[in-house]
């Protein structure tokens, strides 16, 4: 694809006439009623994070993918923010995980930090402000034989399951949106609005700020009609294949996100461990010289022996000859 049709493509999408980010996958997800009592697993995969990820956009979202909150006795089902998701109750009950690598992880892949360095953008000061939410899960490579390798994808999957042996259903994004507002859009508020934009309420704002022109599919696998189908008769979202293991293990105490700040000290850490057993194995090659030495040594004491007996040698043959000699002239006299 050239410059100029990519300029063309882009050009066409601007020119649609339907909403986009956000509001666009509340428009393709609201088609259908999410039972979310029935959820196992929402994550968000991404090999960039956005550096102003917080609470008002991650209940945005959650919002947009259709998630509802149980409203209170005090509640008015009047209230046109009956049963929204806003960020209160994100803050209060995290509601989507979001799947990327550990340090630990990059360190020991097969390419190295450098390779996941040009992939991989995690800000230090995003890590610090939702860690304590405990919002992060470990990207692990899926198959086996893409262990060690960097992945640069961007997939979503929000699951449900009526019960253990029942087929899944739900919905999985997979595109170029980073998870971040500068590509979904942030929600912009306006006190002159009389009514909130989309049908998922206020949270999702008056207007939508969009950075970045990006694009991506959905796929759906509706809830079924009837809860005691089989997979036989009904599509399981479980046939997708993920790049990563699902669902991904959350992160321990001790894990910490392969950040642009972890991956520097890493590099550091990876130069000072180098420098150190180049200078230890010159040491050892000093210490392997010594025998070596030693073996000269006992090659020159083995010439000079050799040398001492040779005149040793020649020494008794002169006195065997004068020996003879002796007794020769003894013979004529």
């Amino acid at each position: 694809m050239s410059y100029k049709h990519c300029v063309s493509i882009c050009s066409l999408l601007r020119s649609l006439q339907r909403p986009s980010g956000l509001w666009r996958l509340q428009e393709v997800l609201s088609q259908y009623k999410w039972p979310d009592s029935l959820e196992t697993d929402f994550i968000y995969g991404s090999s960039s994070i956005g550096t102003s990820l917080d609470a008002h956009f991650l209940a945005a979202f959650s919002a947009a993918a259709g998630k509802r909150s149980i409203p209170s006795a005090a509640s008015d089902e009047s209230d046109p923010e009956w049963g929204c998701w806003d960020a209160q109750h994100e803050s209060e009950k995290p509601s989507i995980g979001i799947v990327f690598p550990t340090i630990q992880r990059v360190q020991y892949g097969n390419e190295g930090i450098h390779a996941y360095s040009r992939l991989l953008c995690f800000a230090e000061s995003t890590w610090e402000r939702l860690k304590s939410a405990n919002l992060l899960h470990d990207a692990i490579p899926c198959p086996r034989e893409r262990h060690g390798f960097p992945m640069h994808v961007k997939v979503a999957r929000r699951r449900f399951q009526f019960f253990s042996n029942a087929p899944s259903f739900g919905w999985i994004y997979c595109g170029s949106h980073n998870f971040s507002p500068a590509a979904w859009g942030r929600p912009l508020f306006k006190s002159s609005a009389s009514k909130a934009a989309t049908s998922a309420g206020s949270v999702l704002g008056s207007t939508l700020r969009i950075c970045n022109y990006e694009i991506g599919l959905v796929f759906i696998v509706p809830p079924p009609e009837d809860p005691g189908c089989t997979v036989k008769n009904h599509e399981d979202l479980d046939r997708f294949i993920f790049p990563f293991v699902v669902p991904a293990p959350k992160y321990q105490k001790s894990d910490r996100p392969a950040t642009t700040k972890a991956m520097r000290e890493a590099r550091i850490e990876m130069l000072k461990l180098k420098q150190l057993e180049e200078t230890e194995a010159g040491e050892y090659l000093e210490l392997e010289e010594v025998p070596d030495e030693e073996e000269d040594l006992d090659e020159e004491s083995c010439r000079e022996g050799s040398n001492d007996g040779g005149q040793q040698e020649e020494e008794e043959e002169k006195v065997y000859a004068e020996t003879l000699w002796s007794q020769l002239d003894s013979y004529h006299s």
